[in-house]
C-alpha cells in the first residue's frame, strides 16, 4: 500500500522531508499542527472522520528529530486510513503490540524508507544512521526495516 501511494505521488521516501511536503502532495496546503496542550497527552495524531488528521506541534527550528517524529506520525496516521478504512476513529501513539500501531508504523516506513532502497544502501556498506539521514527518519526506522527485511518481502 505505501508503495503504491509512492508510486501514485510519484516520490521516493527522501522527496518527504517535512509534513508540509507531504500534505502538500496529497493536496492540503492548509496545514496545521495542534499544540500540545490540545490533543491528548500520549498522543502523536489522531484521524477522525471528517475533521482530518491532528498532528501534535513537537517544536521545530531548522530540519530536527522533531520534524522527523512528525512526519512518521502524520504517515502513520495516512497508513491507518488507507490500511483500515473500517475503523472511525484511528490514533497514533506508543502503543507496540495495538494492529492498528503496527499497521501505521510499518505503512510509515516502508513510504518514507522503502526496503528496496534501504538494502540496496546497506549492500553498498552505508551504516543505518547514514542511510537514516538520506531518508530524513530516525535509525530505529532504518534498523527496523533491515530486521524485517524477510517479512517485508513476502
Amino acid at each position: 500500500m505505501a508503495n503504491l501511494l509512492a508510486n501514485e505521488l510519484n516520490v521516493d521516501g527522501r522527496d518527504v522531508a517535512t509534513p508540509e511536503v507531504l500534505t502538500r502532495l496529497l493536496g492540503n496546503g492548509r496545514f496545521q499542527r495542534v499544540h500540545a496542550e490540545d490533543i491528548e497527552p500520549g498522543l502523536r495524531a489522531v484521524v477522525e472522520p471528517g475533521a482530518g488528521v491532528h498532528l501534535r506541534d513537537r517544536g521545530r527550528g531548522k530540519f530536527s528529530w522533531a520534524t522527523q517524529a512528525e512526519t512518521f506520525a502524520l504517515t502513520r496516521a495516512i497508513g491507518s486510513v488507507l490500511c483500515l478504512p473500517q475503523t472511525e476513529r484511528r490514533v497514533v501513539n506508543n502503543l507496540h503490540y495495538a494492529e492498528q500501531q503496527a499497521v501505521g508504523r510499518a505503512f510509515a516506513a516502508e513510504f518514507l524508507a522503502p526496503m528496496s532502497n534501504v538494502r540496496e544502501m546497506a549492500e553498498d556498506g552505508l551504516e543505518a544512521h547514514e542511510i537514516a539521514h538520506e531518508f530524513k527518519v530516525s535509525s530505529p526506522v532504518v534498523t527496523h526495516q533491515l530486521s524485517n527485511q524477510e517479512r517485508i518481502d513476502l
